[in-house]
């Protein structure tokens, strides 16, 4: 586990540029949610709605029911915990990322603006939801990070002393592996919240 974790440390240290502008987009697309429900309230207004339609008979219904309805937060932690990191990162983010360079930046993007839009600005002043989103967004940072990985190793695998896409392939798709470790704790964390 020690040796994991230096492995990570040195992933994101060797990569550092990548991460922090991936870190800015990130945060950037959440802003820009944010700044678009001040000038448009109504759109504010029906993602909220559209957001309490999911919890009450959507995808994210289970969730809603374990903690209203049946007082069950361990349940209500482990149904949003999975989801942030099955539905919400796996399947929108890492998954197409193997067949499609660079779709966790595309998808990433427009979830988070639509989140900013969701929260809106006033319940961004709320001093919980920060640190939600700040520990919940790195867990998404770090997946499109490693889409990034990805991507870079396969398509210019020269430039990482890699000799072939394949092998580059190969290697990014470990890193991304390796990454899934700080993403399941940064969800971890986040769905604790």
């Amino acid at each position: 586990m020690k040796k994991l974790f230096k492995e990570l440390i040195n992933i994101i240290q060797e990569n550092w540029k990548p991460y922090l502008w991936t870190s800015v987009f990130i945060y950037g697309a959440f802003a820009a949610g944010i700044i678009i429900a001040w000038l448009f309230p109504k759109l504010n207004l029906d993602f909220h709605h559209l957001i309490q339609g999911e919890l009450r008979s959507g995808s994210l219904s289970n969730i809603n029911d374990y903690y209203y309805l049946h007082r069950n937060v361990t349940m209500a932690i482990i149904l949003t915990f999975w989801h942030n990191l099955v539905n919400a990162t796996f399947i929108s983010l890492s998954l197409p990322s193997l067949v499609i360079p660079f779709w966790g930046y595309l998808t990433g993007f427009i979830e988070v603006v639509f989140l900013g839009i969701t929260i809106g600005p006033a319940r961004i002043l709320d001093l919980s939801a920060i640190l939600l989103v700040m520990i919940e967004f790195q867990g998404y940072i770090i997946a499109i990070f490693g889409t990034y990985l990805l991507a870079t190793r396969f398509i210019n695998p020269k430039k990482y002393n890699i000799y072939s896409r394949k092998k580059g392939y190969v290697v990014g798709l470990k890193m991304l592996a390796k990454l899934y470790v700080l993403i399941i704790g940064f969800f971890f964390c986040s769905s604790k919240l």
